[in-house]
């Protein structure tokens, strides 16, 4: 039996925040001069883009094909300013709290249904320049993880997910390194299924290896190599998702 403790990432691709960022102007500006984004717009990201803390380019025609969505436009809470939030760690946590309601109105389902897809989500922050002219926004979009890039998305319908959850989209780990993609593409696991853990505080990773090895046998079918992964820290207390996804080998 192998395991694997590596825990859901939120944006696809690892997208990071920078440590250190500028407080915005007291006044909000217009959406002209703040360069708000508006919910529905698609664009095609690069790997460099998909991964940047904020992302000024222009958006495409959603009816060509692209790889992210916008799904949501929050402003930060009252009293809150990206001032305070100057570390990665204070903004992923804004991320989840702002942006996760939208990723699961995109998709619909449950989340333990949509814990067994490869859809996550990117988030961005407003560049320097639009935080000077009284940004404070954060934007939230859909994406299609497939390894270390984007797939691209196979479609805008919302909910995205219905009763079944395709191979197009269907989770599965691939690679050295175990990256969640598609399981049209190569790969080593498919997800199986996945339970809720019922447990309000996140137990720790000692705890979630106790609990995959317990719980996944009546799952896998593969019982003699498995892998399962579980929702992070912070989408834990914070979406309050406590996911457990268990994997067949070679599904």
């Amino acid at each position: 039996m192998t395991l694997s403790g590596r825990t859901r990432l939120l944006a696809a691709v690892g997208a990071v925040v920078a440590l250190t960022i500028a407080a915005p102007a007291q006044a909000g500006g217009s959406r002209a001069t703040t360069g708000k984004p508006a919910v529905g717009q698609c664009r095609s990201l690069t790997l460099a883009q998909a991964s940047a803390s904020s992302n000024p380019t222009a958006p495409t025609g959603c009816s060509s094909a692209h790889n992210a969505r916008v799904i949501a436009v929050r402003n930060l809470p009252k009293g809150v300013t990206y001032a305070q939030l100057n570390t990665r760690a204070k903004v992923s946590t804004m991320a989840v709290r702002l942006c996760y309601p939208a990723f699961r109105r995109a998709l619909g389902r449950n989340d333990r249904v949509r814990n067994t897809s490869a859809y996550s989500y990117l988030y961005f922050v407003p560049t320097p320049k639009q935080r000077s002219s009284g940004a404070h926004w954060l934007r939230c979009d859909l994406a299609l993880r497939h390894g270390g890039s984007l797939a691209k998305l196979p479609t805008d319908r919302k909910p995205a997910l219905r009763k079944k959850v395709p191979n197009g989209v269907k989770r599965c780990l691939a690679g050295k390194h175990l990256l969640t993609t598609t399981c049209t593409s190569h790969h080593q696991y498919r997800a199986a299924g996945a339970v809720t853990i019922d447990i309000k505080k996140y137990p720790g990773r000692t705890k979630m290896v106790k609990i995959g090895r317990s719980r996944c046998p009546a799952i896998v079918t593969t019982d003699a190599d498995y892998r399962f992964t579980w929702s992070g820290k912070t989408v834990w207390n914070v979406a309050g998702d406590h996911t457990l996804v268990c994997y067949n080998r070679n599904g």
